[in-house]
Order: C-alpha cells, then sequence, then structure tokens
C-alpha cells in the first residue's frame, strides 16, 4: 500500500529527504519547505521510494513503543511503592521521656559560647597590613599568610621597576614595613591571599595590587598630611573640580558649640574649566590669592538660625604658617612642579594666621528650608514614575 499525504507529514524534512535518495531528485527551491516538499513526493512517488518511507514510519513508530516501554518500566523501577507507617502510641510516661522541646544540657550551651567567643575573638577580627600590596586585610577572611622574608615566591617579581630613594628594600622587594615582624632576628612577612595567587602564577609581572607595580607613593609628610582643604587649593597647580558643601546640623540640638560634631552632609564636585582657571592664575608665585576660594569652594548651610563661623572652622580654616611650611617642602622635595616657584611674602601676608578667610564666608548660603533634607533622604524618582 503506498503511503498517503498524512503519512509523509509524519516524518520531518531530513528523514524525508533520507529517503528520496537515489530514486528522486529533489529542486532546491522544493526542499525549502514541507509542505511543499511532502506534496512534490506524493506527485512522484515510485515503489522504491514507498518502500522507503514505509520503512521509516515502521521504524519510527517501533522506536516510540520501545520508549514508552521503557519509560513506564523506568517509572516503576524509580517510583517506590507507597509505604505505610504502623502507628505508635505512647503512654504519658513515654511522653515524659522524649526529647522534644527539651532543654539544652549545660555542656551544649558552654559550646555555643565557646563557638561565639572563638567566632568573635580579638584573633578571629584581627586587621593585618599585607607587605606586598600595602592595604589593611582581614586576616582569615582575606586568606593573610606569614612568610619569612627569604620564602616570598617569586621575589623578583616584587623589585621595584622604578627606584627611589625614599623606598625601603627588603632583600631587594619592596614592601610595607607595616606589614612585616621580626623576633628573635626572624623577619616574617604577611602576604594576602590575592598577592599570593598573584605571586604564584607564572608570570613575570608584579602583582596587580603590590606596591613595586607602580603603586607606592611613600610616606606623605607632615608638612602636607596636615594642610586643610583650602589650604590645599592655595598651593595647587591645577582645579579640575568645584566643589559644592551642604551641611545640616543633625536632630536632636545641643550646646552652639558643639554643634560642629554633629554636622552631616555631602560634597559635590563638577568640572571646571582649566584653561580658564590657568589664565586667572598668573605666574609661578605661591601660594594662589585667597580670592580664588570664592571660585572653587560653595558652601550651603540649611537649618534654622545663623550659622557660626566656629561650625566651619575645623573644615575651612587657613593657616598661615602651614601654607609656608608646605610650600617650602615641595620646593626642595618636589622640584620637576615646585622647583620654579616663588614664595610671595606678600601674598602669605594676605592670608589669616589661622582662621576662615573672608572670601570663603562670602560664598556661604544659609536656608531655612529644611524640608530639603526630607527630600535629599527619601531618595529619587523620576518625574515619569512620580505622575503615575
Amino acid at each position: 500500500m503506498s503511503p498517503t499525504l498524512d503519512d509523509v507529514s509524519r516524518l520531518d524534512v531530513q528523514a524525508i529527504l533520507s529517503a528520496t535518495k537515489g530514486c528522486l531528485s529533489v529542486p532546491s527551491h522544493v526542499r525549502r519547505l514541507k509542505d511543499t516538499l511532502t506534496h512534490f513526493v506524493i506527485d512522484n512517488m515510485s515503489p522504491e521510494l514507498s518502500a522507503n518511507i514505509g520503512a521509516l514510519l515502521a521504524a519510527r513508530d517501533n522506536g516510540r513503543t520501545g520508549r514508552s516501554s521503557q519509560q513506564k518500566r523506568r517509572r516503576q523501577e524509580v517510583d517506590p511503592p507507597p509505604r505505610k507507617v504502623a502507628r505508635v502510641t505512647l503512654d504519658d510516661e513515654e511522653c515524659k521521656t522524649n526529647e522534644f522541646l527539651e532543654l539544652p544540657s549545660d555542656d551544649v550551651i558552654r559550646n555555643c559560647y565557646r563557638q561565639f567567643y572563638e567566632a568573635t575573638s580579638n584573633s578571629a577580627l584581627k586587621m593585618v597590613v599585607c607587605a606586598v600590596c600595602g592595604r589593611e586585610r582581614d586576616h582569615h577572611p582575606d586568606n593573610v599568610v606569614a612568610f619569612h622574608l627569604q620564602d616570598i615566591p617569586s621575589p623578583s617579581r616584587l623589585f621595584p621597576s622604578s627606584p627611589h630613594d625614599q623606598q625601603t628594600l627588603f632583600n631587594g622587594m619592596l614592601l610595607e614595613p607595616h606589614g612585616m615582624s621580626t623576633i628573635d632576628g626572624c623577619t616574617t612577612v604577611n602576604v594576602c591571599g590575592e598577592c599570593l595567587m598573584d605571586l604564584r602564577k607564572d608570570s613575570p609581572l608584579p602583582p596587580r595590587f603590590s606596591l613595586a607595580n607602580g603603586l607606592w607613593v611613600g610616606h606623605i609628610p607632615i608638612e602636607l598630611s596636615s594642610l586643610t582643604f583650602p589650604e590645599q587649593l592655595l598651593i595647587a597647580h591645577l582645579y579640575p573640580r568645584v566643589y559644592v558643601f551642604k551641611l545640616y546640623p543633625k536632630s536632636g540640638g545641643g550646646a552652639a558649640a558643639e554643634l560642629q560634631r554633629g554636622m552631616r552632609g555631602n560634597v559635590s564636585t563638577y568640572e571646571l574649566n582649566v584653561s580658564a582657571a590657568a589664565e586667572m592664575v598668573e605666574g609661578a608665585l605661591m601660594p594662589r590669592r585667597p580670592s580664588v576660594l570664592a571660585s572653587l569652594i560653595a558652601i550651603t548651610y540649611i537649618g534654622v538660625g545663623p550659622l557660626p563661623q566656629r561650625w566651619l572652622r575645623s573644615m575651612f580654616r587657613v593657616r598661615r604658617y602651614h601654607v609656608a611650611r608646605a610650600l617650602e617642602w615641595l620646593r626642595t622635595n618636589n622640584p620637576t612642579y615646585y622647583g620654579e616657584i616663588a614664595i610671595s611674602p606678600s601674598r602669605l601676608s594676605d592670608l589669616p594666621e589661622d582662621g576662615i578667610p573672608d572670601e570663603i564666608l562670602s560664598v556661604v548660603r544659609h536656608s531655612t528650608d529644611v524640608g530639603l533634607v526630607d527630600q535629599e533622604n527619601g531618595g529619587y524618582i523620576r518625574t515619569e514614575e512620580a505622575g503615575k
């Protein structure tokens, strides 16, 4: 019996084409659609093609039956028979000895306390400095390992490519001294897991975060670390940002002299036209004139009542002596950028000995709309979302 159109449609395109091999040439445009292909095969049916299609249909039906039987047997093997559990009746005496909801013993309580103390002890929460990268790391979570100085893996990869006379080298390696300790003449070095993984790689390059990878900046001298924010601006060459400070007191009140401790707020920075700023400052005279501060700093105070100047003192004070000392240090130790500067006594005299410059006080803005604080703390909602 010759296969019908429905019989041929049960096969996929690849099976139909395989049945036509050697007995029927199928044009390329017919192969694109199964419906077109099946009609073409029915119209050009031959005894040999009919036998091939019949064999494919029989194999397909037998395979489906076999898979169905195998799946049924597999389900019977996998699914266990329903289990029946005999009901157990406990008398009152047995219920009293049951351990359900029984209070923990003293040994269990002591063991829980012991585990808690070990997890929160000073040794478990200890912070150490990695001598390779100089970062402060958690001793256990960051897998810090202590090596003897001579046992550090790949020591040559920690040699600095750009030596500096202020660097402290240990067997030629650039390491952070705070990450090292010496006991009885034996020097141990802390290495965090991240740096240790890099050191054990087959690579000639230094670890990514190591000091030897150009990340060494040296010790910041007291002449620079003691400068306040406006003092740093007065000795800077370039001003890439404008800084907007927004301050408001925390709720709870308190003495006015102590409210500085309760100040909070945020700082916004905006890109500045560097070329225009360069035209504003002329020559190599240092420090910059105090008038530059009014162009770089903006302060907004949100709160009821006047703003005492002492609130701003810790952040915006300018000290003439500290500015002069920093410039002297930079001219001596940073000749590339400060070797040609001229420290102007007249400009130094324009700075306060220890106070807030009038140029900063002139840019302080006071707003009594305390609702702005709640708006900022409430988050950001887009206009189209707010109108829904």
